[in-house]
């Protein structure tokens, strides 16, 4: 069996300071900035 790469990407709006103190806490990594329609946001990611 192959290697199997697992990972959990999301993002949040930047002002969401619940969702980024759960992010750090749960040690997801910041990735960057997302640009969506509705604005720009904060991305993560976890390998799992």
């Amino acid at each position: 069996m192959g290697f199997v790469n697992r990972q959990q990407n999301l993002d949040t709006n930047f002002d969401n300071a619940a969702m980024l103190h759960i992010l750090k806490k749960l040690d997801y990594t910041y990735c960057g900035e997302v640009y969506l329609a509705a604005g720009e946001r904060k991305a993560f990611e976890k390998l799992i």
